[in-house]
């Protein structure tokens, strides 16, 4: 990593020969006790990695807690996915350093009503990654997405310490370094809500983003696109604390932005987030991009590990816009990034 990228971890008495056996075996077992203790300390105390528990099935999930992290990156995933969750692992998530405690990343799953082999299945990836949050109260259903990411920033504010947290999909490409840069340059603003907004959309009436629930307006507040945004910890704490009282909107990304749309947030825009529900292409400036296929995941990792670029032909589908906050919402995105 290069020098830019942010720091991220006595006298003795006459005795008889029946208590010179005892006092052998005394300290023949004191002693294996003792080395029990040290081969495996998680039996003796509580490792700083394990200090989180979910509880599933009556059975306990050790979860890597994340002490003091600037970030954590909350990574919503489905139980069959796995092989999209080895892709982020073994592309930029490999590129975090996982002794430092500056950044955490976790895959949030639900796993209630599973067939006890998909349980058996996420037990044993976890044991082997540890990065898995499983949720035991979590249908993980496409309709109750807004349900899981409350679960999961839940989890997070009772459980882990962080000052940002970066949801994603995990079919989003993070370009994490360059992405860590500009968190840096962000990290003294206040109840931060950084992606790419969207303060136009016309609330949909059929399909499978269908808004049933939906009364507020004739619109969608403004809300950072769902492939990828940040909030600051202040967020994520009064977004848990109020869990119960909020509507829970089918579009979690809709949510977010209605949840926090009475609240005195720093907006910030950012055309680097390709984050909406298509891509808009390919650009060296991407600090998140979404959707992407697991070959385009490994094929975009490998181009910015030899190159250090994210693409090896830049294009464009469609034009990014620049968000006006001085205009109605629904003026808001006419103007195109130059």
């Amino acid at each position: 990593m290069s020098s830019s990228t942010p720091p991220f971890l006595s006298k003795v008495k006459p005795y008889r020969l029946g208590t010179h056996i005892f006092v052998c075996c005394l300290c023949f077992f004191v002693g294996c006790s003792f080395a029990l203790c040290f081969i495996s300390t998680s039996d003796c105390s509580k490792s700083d990695d394990d200090v989180a528990l979910i509880k599933t099935d009556d059975k306990f999930i050790s979860q890597k807690a994340a002490k003091n992290s600037l970030l954590l990156i909350m990574i919503l995933s489905a139980p069959d996915h796995v092989e999209k969750r080895h892709a982020l692992r073994r592309t930029w998530l490999s590129l975090l350093n996982h002794d430092d405690h500056h950044v955490k990343y976790l895959f949030a799953i639900g796993n209630k009503e599973l067939l006890e082999p998909e349980l058996n299945n996420l037990r044993t990836e976890h044991q082997h990654y540890q990065d898995l949050l499983i949720l035991p109260e979590v249908q993980d259903n496409y309709n109750l997405l807004t349900n899981k990411l409350l679960a999961s920033l839940t989890w997070a504010e009772n459980n882990l310490k962080f000052e940002f947290l970066l949801k994603v999909d995990d079919d989003s490409y993070v370009n994490i370094r360059h992405f860590m840069n500009e968190l840096m340059k962000k990290k003294d603003i206040e109840k931060l809500y950084w992606g790419y907004f969207n303060g136009r959309a016309q609330v949909h009436q059929k399909g499978k983003w269908k808004e049933t629930g939906w009364n507020l307006c004739d619109r969608y507040l403004p809300y950072a696109r769902g492939g990828g945004y940040v909030i600051s910890r202040q967020l994520v704490h009064y977004l848990s604390k109020n869990s119960m009282l909020l509507n829970k909107f089918k579009n979690e990304d809709v949510a977010v932005g209605a949840w926090l749309a009475p609240l005195n947030v720093t907006h910030v825009h950012d055309t680097r987030f390709d984050t909406e529900w298509a891509s808009r292409g390919c650009s060296n400036q991407y600090l998140i991009t979404h959707p992407q296929e697991i070959s385009e995941i490994y094929k975009m990792h490998e181009t910015l590990t030899n190159s250090g670029r994210l693409c090896q032909l830049e294009f464009e589908k469609r034009s990014a816009y620049n968000y006006d906050w001085s205009v109605l919402p629904s003026q808001c995105c006419k103007n195109l990034a130059s």
